[in-house]
């Protein structure tokens, strides 16, 4: 794979920004916890590298054991790049269904009391115009087969969303109170660069 084209890194001001609008958009169906975490990384990280930000993505495996089968969890979110007024660069994880806050991969890792989150860089791969570009290699770190080509990738997420979204109105399935509350309060300015707004 290509060497990542330089990409920014944000604010943790920003990286609460970013936490927010993700926070409040109801496309993401995040009443709906227990599937789709994949889906929400992809549409979020594309979003986030569109706007030439440092994107990674923060992956948990856990492998439970039995006496005849292997059980895989996992879970994933976007994880965003941030300088810290030290100089420090610190990733904070996006995670609004599970998180009430933009949090260190270690951190974030707790929350499903797992470890070792593995960090991904999507940089490169998310920006590619080619709906056949192929995604093999991005995730061997991961030691699992989990993405096929973009195209693929884009309209699989797109699809189990609409479908989500649908299963969270049918059901009554309410985000966490930390996003109830937030989508009751005035939205902040939108992240996305000024320049990039329509």
């Amino acid at each position: 794979m290509q060497a990542s084209t330089p990409r920014k890194t944000v604010t943790p001001a920003e990286a609460v920004a970013w936490f927010e609008y993700f926070a409040r958009s109801e496309e993401l169906a995040l009443g709906v916890t227990n599937t789709c975490c994949d889906c929400r990384a992809h549409v979020k990280s594309i979003q986030m590298v569109e706007q030439g930000i440092d994107t990674r993505q923060a992956w948990l495996i856990k492998k439970h054991e039995g006496n005849e089968t292997m059980e895989f969890n996992l879970h994933v979110a976007p994880c965003l790049m941030t300088t810290w007024p030290d100089g420090r660069i610190v990733p904070l994880v996006i995670d609004p269904a599970h998180c009430p806050f933009p949090v260190q991969p270690k951190i974030w890792a707790n929350f499903f009391h797992a470890r070792n989150p593995v960090i991904i860089d999507v940089n490169n791969a998310f920006t590619s115009q080619d709906p056949n570009a192929d995604f093999s290699g991005l995730y061997e770190e991961l030691g699992e087969n989990l993405l096929f080509n973009k195209a693929s990738w884009d309209e699989r997420a797109f699809r189990l969303l609409n479908e989500a979204r649908q299963r969270e109105k049918r059901l009554g399935l309410e985000p966490a109170p930390w996003i109830q509350k937030l989508r009751k309060t005035a939205p902040k300015p939108s992240p996305f660069s000024r320049t990039d707004m329509p």
